[in-house]
């Protein structure tokens, strides 16, 4: 493996780390789980903190020897999509992982909201009038509601309605552009907003495991 690909493997662990938080209040005892893929013949209380005969990151022996897998359960997806909002490193994360064509060395990537984020106060007019369910802003503004697009893709959404993008984008190859964008081929007008991010957050669970598990 080289430098680049290592360099990959190591991104890819810090991604993960942050949405499964491996540390929390036993970080110390995880973290001397770790140290033993680093060096063959462990023993407790030596100093010796890496084998410089590993030329491979690695990535899969870390997260078996530190056990964490094990959380990232159906149950567990969930509630961190619907609680990760825009501007948070669990968001970032998730998205990095999902779209990981897009160009993050340059900083050319932005969090956007597929359905506008100006259109909110739409959306509770139209749920109020028809006694429907209003959902918190918190929902329309975490990930199931949410992508990472390329600088021109996103100038070229900008405001625009989620359903008039798509129509626009995608005249030649509708399923092709809804499974690039992990946009699910459902009604997508603002009045379908509840349905829509039900079966978003279906769809970004599945990803998500087929990722991290």
């Amino acid at each position: 493996m080289g430098q680049k690909d290592n360099r990959e493997s190591i991104k890819k662990w810090l991604l993960r780390t942050i949405i499964l938080k491996p540390f929390g209040r036993s970080g110390d005892a995880v973290l001397a789980r770790m140290r033993r893929v680093f060096i063959k013949d462990f023993k407790q209380g030596s100093e010796k903190y890496f084998d410089s005969t590993i030329d491979t990151f690695p990535l899969d022996d870390i997260e078996k020897e530190a056990n964490y897998r094990g959380d990232m359960n159906e149950e567990f997806l969930e509630d961190i999509i619907w609680n990760s909002r825009k501007n948070s490193p669990e968001t970032f994360a998730i998205l990095s992982l999902l779209y990981p064509h897009l160009d993050y060395k340059n900083n050319n990537f932005h969090i956007d909201h597929l359905h506008p984020e100006s259109a909110y106060k739409a959306y509770k007019r139209l749920n109020e009038k028809r006694g429907l369910e209003v959902w918190e802003y918190r929902y329309y503004d975490s990930l199931p509601n949410l992508q990472m697009l390329d600088a021109n893709e996103n100038m070229s959404k900008n405001a625009m309605p989620l359903q008039e993008w798509v129509e626009k984008q995608c005249s030649n190859d509708k399923k092709g552009f809804l499974e690039r964008h992990l946009i699910p081929d459902v009604d997508l007008s603002l009045e379908s907003f509840n349905d829509f991010c039900e079966a978003r957050k279906d769809l970004l669970v599945q990803k998500l495991k087929s990722i991290l598990c």
